[in-house]
């Protein structure tokens, strides 16, 4: 039971990409980082996922079918005002990363990074806003 607590206490980080793969990789590098994970397919399933259990950080692609990034952005920066967001984009067919990063900080993102994502920059990216959120406190 300690055990179940410990893991409750640990920051919860939701991961939004409709690529399995990157999913994964994504939540094995913040697990590896000491964070519990959370994962969902697009951002109408990352909305639900909000609503079921409390996440302390979303981590969200750009481009996605059903309900793609940046109005997933502009819902959870609706329902959930304080809650730091991550925007990750490759770009598209036709546009580069950048306009769609962009876009997504415009929108609420706390930080945006470019695909591929480096391990390092993404686990410094998690640790500098869980520290910024515990210092607002």
């Amino acid at each position: 039971m300690t055990i179940a607590l410990a893991e409750l206490q640990r920051p919860c980080v939701l991961i939004i990409d409709d690529e399995p793969t990157v999913r994964d990789v994504l939540r094995r590098m913040m697990e590896a980082s000491g964070w519990r994970t959370i994962v969902a397919a697009d951002g109408a399933e990352g909305m639900h996922c909000c609503r079921q259990e409390t996440v302390d950080l979303v981590i969200t692609d750009i481009l996605m079918p059903r309900q793609e990034g940046i109005q997933t952005i502009i819902d959870l920066k609706r329902d959930f005002v304080d809650l730091p967001i991550i925007a990750i984009s490759g770009g598209g067919r036709v546009g580069n990363p950048e306009h769609y990063l962009r876009d997504a900080k415009n929108f609420g993102a706390h930080a945006t990074l470019a695909k591929p994502i480096r391990f390092q920059d993404l686990a410094d990216c998690v640790r500098s806003i869980f520290s910024s959120s515990a210092s607002d406190r």
